[in-house]
């Protein structure tokens, strides 16, 4: 009997660290960088703060149901590095101004983030929680159909 508990246990214990890691993971892979909730972005937009919002998801994401922040420039993940290459004159002036990427939740957001600081962004945060914890913020969003 005391096997079979040892047993459970570990299973357990391997359970919840798994859950535990893949939870985290997305501040994991973002370390450094920090997330700020939609009230603190949708502040400092109102503050006239000249934030340069990237939203990270995939052209029909970008345009679909959830909408995007207003302003925002769509720069889907799988295609970043390049795009930033390709826009780089374009997009000079925002390395040192505040830059807040963002996802639909934010899995994708800390991949991108990293890309960003490694191109020389140097005020880049994450919108926690994405476009879904934006929504449900009640803050404004357009959307392309």
């Amino acid at each position: 009997m005391d096997q079979l508990t040892s047993d459970s246990m570990l299973s357990i214990a391997l359970a919840a660290s798994i859950f535990i890691i893949f939870k985290f993971m997305p501040r994991i892979l973002a370390w450094g960088i920090p997330f700020h909730s939609p009230d603190v972005i949708k502040g400092r937009m109102d503050n006239g703060d000249n934030v340069l919002v990237i939203d990270v998801r995939t052209g029909a994401e970008f345009t679909g149901k959830l909408g995007h922040v207003p302003g925002s420039i769509n720069l889907d993940v799988a295609t970043l590095a390049g795009k930033i290459n390709e826009l780089g004159e374009k997009l000079a002036p925002h390395k040192d101004a505040p830059v807040v990427v963002t996802c639909r939740t934010h899995n994708r957001s800390p991949r991108a983030a990293k890309i960003l600081k490694s191109a020389g962004f140097n005020d880049v945060s994450i919108l926690n929680g994405g476009l879904t914890a934006w929504n449900k913020a009640g803050h404004p969003t357009e959307r392309q159909v």
